[in-house]
């Protein structure tokens, strides 16, 4: 049947196709309300299991597949198939028939009447066909679409899935974040999605790549609508590339606001997320790769010429790296991967860091600076790879830029602010420099008009050098009250900016005919100091014996009223005296600094350490303790104090007279040393003439080929020698007056010489002697120089025969000085041994010159002879000092020395212990307890000490003739006091270490401190054993009697004492002091008679009772 309506007439057709789309758009209302319905419940079941079980990717998958494919199907079923379905019109006008029963099939009847594929013998007759048609038009036209099919199953599916939609809608009011995040996990299943929830989780740079082996930090942050408290904490879960699991809790951080956790130390990928309750966070990565890493530096170090530096090429660059000045540095770096970025990185100056240069591979890099000093310090190397990660460059590097500093110079000599003006100034100076002196100059101007400096090449390229300008007022021709003005100029060698200028502080001189000599005012204001404290010493102890005479007197009337005196006052007056002993000793050590006053210095030392001390220990004992009233025995001590600063007020007073002498006797070789260097000047112009007129007489030889030089002017030649002969004379006559002004001299202070000797100042009496000898002589040649053209052979045999005469007594002194040197100071071993004393050699040069007629020769080598003899003094002088010195065994040295650092290691002990915190104590312990265990190690390798076999090897033989005992069996003895004091070091040492690793500060320090004593104790054993060896019999035996006889006293003093306890330690003290004497008799050297009946000597007799 054709589906063509256009053979059916219009009325029906219209009917039956309006019939038809209402047909379809049930059906289509239908379908699409129930696929609505069918996805919305789809939707909402995989979002609640989701939601309630939390669904893997796979699982998700899996739903969303099952609701697209139910959703898909139901589509087909109800919307596309009922929509695609053909629908005849036959069947139409069926539906149509059916829905009017009273039609009695009227319109089907008409539809098949009309159908063109019927056959006509099946339509009947066209007459019934019109009426069929007629009744079917009148009918027709009251069809009625709703009730042919019903609109309201339709609009119930309708209703039912907007109703399902609506539901599922409902959430994105309620809820839109957890909503959003259910539709993200339902519609991309594959995604990296967190649980869905109501909370809002953040992480800081999740996904991240780190460099193998750093410590991570994981921060997160989480949000709650409606709630503004954080919970307490979250739970991190991770698993790394292995396939290890781990979980641990993210406290919450009050200052950042965020949950923060630290992965420490991490070597592999791992994954992670963030729990908060039932909900987690998506899944973040980090990446471990290998940093950056400097496998290789070199530092080629080029220094500028002039520093002397050589070229270094340094491996490494670790540590301090000294360099010179503007010294060209070249970094050679190589990388373990390639990098982006390379920087040089200055710790302290980050305005100055450099970036080095890439190569192509981008795994080395160089750089080239200039060392400068304001961008010296700490530096490091800064690496960024392609991932931004940075280097970890924890190597120590400084770079210590020695920069070329100013010369240092110092000018010595005379401050004094006169002179006269034929004086002679000395101006030492000493220049130093940390690569090289440059020019040395002295500048001077007279009355503002600059002369010609004087300059010093001497010294140029050297590192210090010491050099005497001399100023000759006379050659200067100064005058009476002119002012002069000098200053002394130093250079180095620096070629870049140039070389530094250091200028000394200007003196000036005003030239007096009446100035003291030089060094003058500084001498007086050194007296005047020394004289005020020795009068106000005088005074202060003068007003504490008055103090204690008051003491007395109080504690005589307190004792009637039964009041105490007052303690304070007690205290203080022993406070004040041990000030004015160390006031005392300071003074003795003024004193002894100058050696004139060298007697007065030890006097004013033994009144310090004799009556002062002695004042300061009675008052000590004089003082109370609870408050009570002075006992007989206190007031006795009070009195006794007394006593003795009367005695120390009344040797000081001793003092005064003598001082005033010696600083005037000081005062006097001031002009001793003025004169000396005004003949020290004219020698040198003498030597100046001399040559000058040995140059005159020499004839040059002429030359053949020149043509005659024109004769000198006769009138010229005698100006000139008549010049040099009025020079002549002026020098003989200084010379003259320099002799006459050290004679007087030496004729008013004759004291000059005896003073000198007196102090222990041989060589200055012998210098003086010389000098005046030297200026009588000095007359002489000048003598010789007027007159050498008559009797020059005559003259210089009788100056020849004195100039061996000053040989020979030159030859005395060098002997004398060989024979004062001490023993350190003799020819070793391996040194040649001379038959005599070294002599000055210049004085036989002096006397061959003489013989030979060579006055200028003979005054050079006697200017020799002259610094010999000072040579010689100065030996003197040294072996003065050698002598002097106390007589150390290397024992004791070593000793000394750990004893001071177990001193120090005490204190820190002592320090650490007042600490509160628990934590410094014990980092404090842990640090003593390495340098104890140092110290403990070096005690341990101390020497053992002499026993009487080793100190008889090292005196095999006594002076008197007795051998020492060498055999004498050790077997079972006891140790000697030395060794027992180094058994005892090394056990309290050993205490202090335990005590420190456990942790007892307290103890360890008292540990120490007797560790110390014990080191103290075997310093002081060690060297008086040496010292007894090197002694004879005769003097030991004398020592140990004098020291027993001292014991002796001190035990009938200490029974005296009605105070048990005083004597109980007073018997103690007394016998660690006879245990000591006793060892020291023991090991005196002894023979065994030949006899075994014989008799002991006195020598053992005195060995047996002092054991008992």
């Amino acid at each position: 049947m054709s589906q063509d309506a256009a053979w059916l007439p219009f009325e029906i057709a219209d009917q039956l196709t309006e019939l038809k789309s209402w047909v379809r758009w049930q059906w289509l209302l239908r379908g699409a309300g129930r696929v609505g319905m069918i996805a919305s419940l789809g939707l909402a079941g995989a979002f609640i299991a989701d939601y309630r079980y939390d669904l893997a990717p796979t699982t998700r998958i899996v739903v969303l597949s099952s609701v697209a494919t139910v959703t898909l199907v139901t589509f087909l079923a109800w919307v596309v198939v009922p929509l695609c379905r053909r629908i005849g019109w036959a069947e139409l006008a069926a539906m149509a028939d059916k829905a009017n029963p009273r039609w009695e099939g009227a319109l089907t009847s008409a539809v098949e009447l009309f159908d063109p594929t019927q056959p006509d013998g099946f339509k009947g007759s066209p007459v019934m066909r019109d009426m069929l048609l007629q009744q079917t038009r009148q009918r027709i036209d009251e069809l009625d679409l709703e009730k042919v099919v019903s609109s309201r199953k339709a609009w119930s599916s309708v209703r039912w899935g907007l109703a399902s939609c609506v539901l599922l809608a409902i959430p994105v009011f309620v809820a839109p974040s957890m909503y959003r995040q259910l539709w993200q996990r339902f519609l991309m299943p594959w995604g990296n999605w967190g649980t869905a929830g109501a909370w809002t989780v953040a992480v800081e740079n999740g996904d991240r790549i780190v460099a193998r082996g750093t410590d991570v930090e994981l921060l997160a942050t989480v949000e709650k609508e409606g709630q503004t408290e954080p919970p307490k904490s979250l739970t991190l879960e991770w698993r790394d590339s292995a396939g290890t699991t781990d979980r641990r809790v993210m406290p919450f951080d009050e200052a950042r606001k965020a949950f923060v956790t630290l992965v420490p130390h991490v070597m592999r990928d791992f994954d992670f997320r963030i729990a908060v309750e039932r909900q987690k966070s998506r899944d973040y990565k980090v990446q471990v790769v290998e940093p950056p890493v400097v496998t290789k530096i070199r530092l080629d170090v080029e220094s500028p010429a002039y520093a002397g530096w050589p070229a270094q090429s340094l491996d490494g660059a670790i540590g301090s790296i000294k360099v010179f000045e503007k010294s060209r540095l070249k970094f050679t770096l190589e990388f373990n991967k390639p990098v982006e970025t390379a920087q040089l990185v200055w710790r302290q100056h980050a305005d100055a860091n450099k970036t080095l240069e890439m190569a192509g591979s981008k795994q080395s890099a160089t750089l080239e600076v200039t060392a400068e000093p304001n961008i010296a310090g700490p530096f490091l190397f800064a690496l960024q790879d392609i991932h931004k990660l940075p280097n970890n460059d924890t190597v120590p590097r400084e770079l210590v830029v020695v920069t070329d500093e100013a010369p240092k110079l110092t000018v010595k000599g005379d401050h004094s602010s006169e002179a006269r003006p034929d004086d002679v100034l000395p101006i030492d100076v000493t220049a130093s420099d940390d690569v090289g002196l440059g020019e040395m100059e002295l500048h001077f101007t007279i009355e503002n008009n600059p002369r010609e400096p004087m300059v010093v090449e001497a010294g140029r390229g050297e590192k210090s050098f010491e050099h005497r300008f001399t100023l000759d007022l006379a050659q200067l021709k100064v005058e009476h009250n002119q002012l002069l003005n000098y200053r002394v100029r130093i250079t180095d060698e620096r070629p870049e900016p140039g070389p530094h200028e250091v200028w000394s502080e200007p003196r000036i001189l005003r030239i007096s005919k009446k100035a003291a000599p030089p060094g003058a005012n500084e001498l007086a204001k050194t007296h005047e100091q020394l004289k005020d404290e020795l009068a106000g010493l005088r005074r202060d102890i003068d007003a504490k014996k008055n103090d204690l005479a008051d003491l007395h007197k109080e504690s005589l009337q307190t004792k009637k009223k039964d009041a105490p005196p007052d303690d304070e006052h007690v205290a203080q007056l022993q406070r004040d005296l041990h000030k004015l002993t160390e006031r005392a000793e300071k003074l003795a050590e003024q004193l002894n600094s100058d050696p004139l006053f060298h007697e007065l210095g030890e006097k004013a030392d033994q009144v310090a350490h004799n009556e002062l001390a002695k004042a300061e220990s009675e008052v000590q004992q004089a003082r109370n303790e609870a408050d009570k009233n002075l006992t007989p025995e206190q007031r006795n001590h009070v009195r006794e104090a007394e006593q003795q600063l009367e005695a120390a007020s009344k040797k000081l007073g001793q003092l005064e007279k003598p001082f005033e002498q010696l600083a005037d006797l000081q005062k006097d070789l001031l002009e001793l040393r003025r004169l000396a260097r005004q003949a020290e000047q004219l020698a040198n112009r003498a030597d100046e003439l001399a040559k000058a007129d040995a140059n005159k007489h020499e004839v040059p030889a002429s030359d053949p080929n020149q043509p005659e030089a024109p004769a000198k002017d006769e009138k010229q030649a005698a100006a000139d020698a008549a010049k040099a002969e009025a020079e002549k004379e002026q020098l003989a006559e200084q010379q003259k007056q320099l002799a006459d002004s050290l004679n007087d001299l030496l004729k008013r202070r004759p004291e000059l010489l005896n003073a000198a000797r007196r102090d222990q100042l041989e060589q200055l009496a012998q210098l003086a002697d010389e000098a005046k000898q030297l200026a009588e002589q000095q007359k002489e040649l000048a003598d010789a120089l007027r007159q050498q053209q008559e009797a020059a052979a005559e003259r210089n045999a009788e100056l020849a025969a004195k100039q061996d005469d000053l040989q020979k007594r030159a030859e005395a002194a060098a002997e004398k000085a060989a024979a004062a040197k001490p023993d350190g100071d003799k020819p070793k071993a391996d040194e040649p041994k001379s038959d005599k004393p070294a002599t000055p050699d210049a004085l036989k040069d002096a006397v061959a010159a003489l013989q030979k007629g060579d006055l200028a020769e003979a005054q050079k080598q006697q200017e020799a002879a002259a610094n010999e003899l000072d040579r010689l003094a100065a030996e003197l002088q040294k072996a003065k000092a050698e002598a002097a010195k106390p007589n150390e065994s290397p024992l004791g040295q070593a000793a000394r020395e750990l004893a001071n650092e177990q001193k120090k290691l005490a204190e820190k002990a002592a320090d650490a212990a007042k600490s509160d915190a628990a934590d410094a104590r014990k980092q404090a312990a842990e640090q003593l307890n390495r340098e104890q265990a140092a110290l403990n190690e070096r005690i341990d390798k101390l020497p053992q000490p002499n026993k009487p076999a080793e100190a008889a090897k090292n005196n095999p033989a006594d002076p008197n003739g007795e051998q020492p005992n060498a055999n004498k069996p050790n077997d079972g003895a006891k140790p000697n006091a030395a060794e027992a004091a180094r058994q005892q070091a090394e056990q309290r040492a050993e205490q202090a270490q335990q005590a420190l690793q456990d942790g007892d500060l307290n103890k360890a320090a008292d540990q120490q401190k007797q560790t110390e004593q014990a080191l103290r104790d075997l310093a002081q054993r060690a060297d008086q054993q040496q010292n007894d060896a090197n002694k004879p019999l005769p003097q030991r035996a004398r020592e140990l009697a004098n020291e027993q006889q001292k014991l002796a006293n001190k035990a009938a003093e200490a029974q005296k004492s009605d105070d048990a306890a005083e004597r109980q330690q007073a018997a103690e003290d007394l016998k660690r002091e006879q245990a000591a004497l006793n060892e020291r008799i023991e090991n005196l050297p002894q023979n065994k008679p030949a006899d075994p009946d014989a008799k002991p000597n006195a020598l053992q007799a005195a060995r047996e009772q002092a054991e008992q």
